[in-house]
C-alpha cells in the first residue's frame, strides 16, 4: 500500500544518506522531504542518487513555529486532496 513518510535533514549528512536508501528501499512510499529554500536541487538530487522519482519538498524553516505550522497545512492540504498517498 502507497504512504507517505515526512523528513527533516534530508539535505546533508546522515540525513541525506537515509533519505536515497528509504528512496532506493521502499518502492511504495513517496517521500516529501523539509527544507528552508527551495528544494528543486534537493529532489533532483535524492532522484538521481536513488533512481526513485517519488520525492517532494515543502518548504519549512524549523526554527519558526509558523512556519512549520504552515508546512504542516500544505502537507495536510496534500494529503487531503490525494496529491499525496496517505
Amino acid at each position: 500500500m502507497k504512504h507517505t513518510i515526512v523528513m527533516t535533514g534530508a539535505s546533508r549528512g546522515i540525513g541525506n544518506i537515509a533519505a536515497v536508501r528509504m528512496l532506493r528501499d521502499t518502492e511504495d512510499m513517496h517521500l516529501v522531504v523539509t527544507t528552508r529554500n527551495r528544494g528543486d536541487d534537493l529532489v533532483a538530487q535524492l532522484v538521481r542518487d536513488s533512481g526513485n522519482r517519488q520525492v517532494s519538498w515543502v518548504d519549512a524553516e524549523l526554527s519558526s513555529l509558523s512556519s512549520i505550522r504552515s508546512a504542516a497545512a500544505e502537507i495536510a492540504h496534500r494529503l487531503d486532496s490525494g496529491l499525496l498517498p496517505r
